[in-house]
């Protein structure tokens, strides 16, 4: 039977496709103090620009030009003025959270793209400088009521994003930043075709979530004519 086991997990593996392993997820950390290359938790990221200016400040600065950042977490907790500031041109944020309580979660210098993004910010969610225009589909934005509030002197062109609602993070004290069931940012994103959340998890079939966690329950079950028990993720919802 364990033989048996052994084989039924990973047949269970091999069926993954390997689309499935985003090879842009992952947590962005800050350098420190002597270097200026921001330090990256999985080496798997590709196609993220440029990363760098260490600054007491600013958790993040992406410098560099069109790159495409999905399912990354920064949580810019202390003494952050800004969660990202983005000063490179082009650049796109899919399913990423930003957490800055004592900041503005995202400021731009440029235009940007951002889908299915939370940003939480404790002054204001966004800053877009004039002249710019943040390009937004499907986020989730928690101290603005509409596309016109507190988002800078730029142009934030919306199309279905959720305002004025607390994500529900689980413990954002804690640093867990998954959420919660009943989370407004649950379904309520756009299908960007990355397919693993920031856990590595796939992503379900159907309507995403906002954010860089899929809200997922482990549920036990029976695999189909094999009388094993076994766990696999469905959503929560």
């Amino acid at each position: 039977m364990k033989k048996l086991s052994l084989i039924v997990i990973l047949l269970l593996t091999l069926a993954i496709p390997t689309s499935a392993w985003s090879a842009k997820v992952g947590i962005l950390k800050e350098s420190d103090t002597t270097g200026n290359q921001i330090a990256r938790e999985s080496d798997a990221l590709t196609n993220i620009g440029i990363l760098k200016e260490y600054n007491p400040t600013v958790k993040l600065t992406v410098a560099g030009n069109d790159g495409t950042y999905s399912y990354i977490l920064v949580d810019a907790t202390g003494a952050y003025d800004i969660g990202i500031l983005v000063t490179g041109t082009g650049n796109t944020f899919e399913n990423v959270t930003i957490y800055a309580p004592n900041g503005v979660a995202m400021d731009t210098d440029e235009n940007v793209t951002v889908t299915n993004c939370i940003l939480e910010g404790g002054t204001d969610d966004i800053n877009i400088e004039s002249g710019n225009t943040v390009t937004a589909k499907n986020n989730l934005l928690h101290h603005s009521t509409t596309a016109t509030d507190n988002i800078g002197d730029g142009t934030f062109s919306d199309t279905a994003s959720v305002y004025a609602l607390s994500p529900l993070f689980r413990n954002a004290a804690g640093q867990d930043f998954h959420l919660q069931a009943g989370s407004p940012a649950v379904g309520a994103g756009f299908n960007t075709g990355v397919d693993t959340d920031l856990d590595g998890m796939p992503t379900p079939r159907g309507v995403m979530d906002i954010g860089c966690y899929e809200l997922f329950k482990n549920t036990s079950m029976m695999y189909m004519g094999m009388g094993l028990k076994g766990y696999y993720p469905f959503r929560e919802d």
